[in-house]
């Protein structure tokens, strides 16, 4: 979960998962109206002739637009429904096939590369003592791997390169760091790990993606060529007037596809960012797939654990924001085109756009869509019942002082009949140990006067309190 700013016990901002979705969706009315004036603004200040976005709350699009040109000589507008390139955003649906097989017991992320692909022992490491390759390292992009080594697909006008061209690309690679030491961002390294789908799964990269992710999510305007379109529904790429990088052709990723080959429009990209944010909260309802909400979880925090001030995920790009708490996204970019994705996964909120215009241009489109939607959830607020905000005060005394007379004196006769004593300071003990100091943070729910659920608030970390007060007297 996140860990926002500690509020007043009185009055708490309005979590994701307040039971009143409603008044959240009539909180952002009046901002949800004025997005396609700022979605103008934003196409007109990065530059691009189009420019399509999409905003999601609670697990549902509360709106999409478009604004420029999709193609200005064809006339075509720019909609969320005109495709344009994934890019490296394509990535995060490495990680999932990633972890698909990881939760299938077909992949380990910290078994050794060279398991998988043999072909990963012909690199030169920086000494004899860095660590081998993992699967884990290519992910958080800390193999040591170059950015591109051999690996090239901007100038191939007809076919991409292929397995066996980059596989031999590695003979004689050398790492620009041991395993482990420091980030550097590697496309080689993502497609590695496309080639790595297709040799554990035993079918080509782009049919698992296709037959697992694409097909469930019903992600039906997706696809690995531009060929697949026909004439309108894929908009005409521009280059970056200040940069000057522009192939006449599409940039052919072949074999290496999981970097950054896929095609897209924004309404399958909000149907991703949904699939992304399901797995938030933890909870008990039924895991339907198709990817465990544990995994979904895990791929989007920091691969050693916490929050921190940044990092990777399995390929998502982590961090803390402010008030939006934990933030996850990551960026596409080519010649021609830019994507992005941004989720705030406490806060309930993301936003997806895509843009016909290249180097990555899009990043401060999601970031102020989300921003302006999470700012007014701001205004929201759980009055909490007197009831509860005493029980919040004594779970705090207990966390302060984890003993069993502190255990006795808070919690109710009933309670402790059905958890040990031992049990309860053992909890409040391990709370303890963790970085601190934990308090207690927003509601999360108010059921009634006498139950609730809040946060409870550590550095990097948070975890879910449901508390059950006696009314009259709580404990």
């Amino acid at each position: 979960g996140a860990s926002p700013a500690p509020l007043p016990p009185q009055k708490s901002i309005a979590s994701t998962h307040s039971i009143d979705k409603d008044a959240r969706r009539a909180a952002v009315a009046e901002v949800v109206s004025g997005l396609d004036a700022l979605l103008e603004a934003q196409r007109a200040e990065i530059g691009a002739p189009g420019l399509a976005a999409a905003v999601l709350l609670d697990g549902e699009v509360i709106w999409r637009g478009g604004a420029g040109m999709a193609d200005s000589e064809a006339k075509v507008p720019m909609t969320s429904a005109v495709v344009g390139r994934a890019a490296s955003v394509t990535k995060l649906f490495t990680g999932v096939a990633l972890l698909m097989l990881r939760d299938e017991g077909r992949l380990s992320f910290d078994a050794p590369l060279a398991t998988y692909l043999p072909e990963i022992a012909e690199v030169l490491y920086p000494s004899e003592d860095s660590p081998r390759i993992t699967v884990r390292h290519l992910f958080t992009h800390t193999s040591g791997l170059p950015r591109l080594g051999q690996l090239e697909y901007v100038t191939r006008a007809e076919e991409g390169p292929s397995e066996r061209e980059i596989l031999e690309g590695l003979r004689g690679l050398a790492l620009e760091s041991p395993p482990g030491l420091r980030v550097t961002y590697s496309n080689l390294g993502a497609a590695l790990c496309g080639i790595l789908v297709g040799r554990v799964s035993g079918m080509p990269y782009e049919d698992f993606v296709n037959a697992r992710i694409l097909q469930p999510l019903e992600m039906g305007s997706s696809a690995w060529s531009e060929a697949a379109y026909p004439q309108g529904q894929l908009a005409k790429g521009s280059p970056k007037p200040d940069v000057g990088l522009f192939a006449a052709h599409h940039w052919r990723f072949g074999a290496a596809n999981a970097a950054g080959g896929l095609y897209l429009d924004v309404d399958d990209l909000a149907r991703f960012a949904r699939f992304q944010l399901s797995g938030w909260p933890a909870r008990d309802d039924v895991d339907s797939g198709p990817l465990r909400r544990a995994s979904i979880r895990e791929s989007q925090l920091l691969a050693g654990g916490g929050f921190g001030k940044g990092g990777h995920g399995v390929f998502w790009v982590v961090s803390n924001a402010g008030s939006l708490g934990h933030v996850v996204g990551h960026t596409g970019a080519t010649d021609k085109f830019s994507s992005s994705i941004v989720l705030a996964p406490g806060r309930g909120v993301g936003a997806v756009a895509l843009a016909n215009i290249g180097m990555g241009v899009t990043d401060p489109v999601v970031g102020k869509l989300t921003s302006a939607v999470s700012a007014a959830l701001d205004a929201i607020s759980i009055t909490v019942p007197a009831p509860l905000v005493k029980g919040t005060e004594r779970v705090a005394a207990v966390m302060k002082a984890p003993t069993e007379e502190m255990v006795n004196a808070h919690f109710g006769p009933a309670f402790r009949a059905m958890v040990p004593v031992s049990a309860i300071t053992g909890l409040f003990e391990r709370l303890a140990g963790v970085p601190g100091p934990c308090k207690i943070g927003t509601a999360l729910e108010i059921a009634n006067k006498s139950t609730g659920k809040f946060r409870i608030e550590c550095k990097g970390r948070a975890f879910r309190l449901d508390l059950a007060v006696d009314a009259a007297e709580p404990h």
